[in-house]
This record gives C-alpha cells, structure tokens and sequence, in this order.
C-alpha cells in the first residue's frame, strides 16, 4: 500500500492529521459533515477508464457528491465550492476501484484535519 502511505505522509508533513477508512457513502458523507473539510478519495476518472486519481470531496446532497476536480476535461460544474458534480450512482461506481486489481483501495478515503 505504498500509494496510500505516500500520501498520508505528505498531508503529516504539511501538518495535518491523517485517518485513513474504508466504508461506504453513508460512512463518507458522515465523516465529511463531521469532519467540516474535504475528504480525499481514490476513484477512476471516468467509468470507461481506468485511470486513478485522488479527489477532495467537499459536499453532497440526496443525490450527488461534489468534489474539487484538477482535470479540467471532468469539470461539469462552475460552482463557487466545487467544478465536478457526479451522481451518488456514478460515483460508487468510480469509486469501486476492485476490477482494477486494486481490492484494497475500493470505497477508501483519508479524513484530513489540522492538528
């Protein structure tokens, strides 16, 4: 799991605490309003690809995520707090990542906070 512990380790550096979960989007969704920051997530960049990258998540309602996304070819949204607005049907589909070989990183996140 070195991609995972690179990551935490950059976040410790900077100064931040670091939680690492595996769950589900209720789990995600709760953490996110416990936690009043983004939270980082692993999801394919689109579902007919198999391209990963780590995303922030920064919101949600009934029916979507919003996340901050770096690929300006995903960006579908020009809101003030988030560019990408995806489907809580289509993210858990980007974000099970087990048909890449990649069992152990599907539906995980890191919870980010200040020390």
């Amino acid at each position: 799991m070195f991609i995972l512990k690179g990551i935490a380790d950059l976040f410790k550096e900077k100064g931040f605490n670091v939680c690492y979960h595996i769950g589900n989007l209720n789990t995600l969704k709760h953490d996110l309003e416990n936690s009043g920051n983004p939270i980082i997530v692993m999801i394919r960049i689109q579902k007919d690809k198999n391209y990963l990258h780590y995303v922030p998540v920064v919101g949600f309602d009934e029916n979507n995520i919003f996340i901050a996304e770096s690929l300006a070819e995903l960006v579908n949204d020009n809101n003030e707090l988030y560019n990408r607005k995806i489907s809580n049907k289509e993210f858990l589909k980007l974000w099970n990542t087990s048909m890449l070989r990649q069992p152990l990183y599907k539906n995980t996140y890191f919870v980010i906070s200040n020390k």
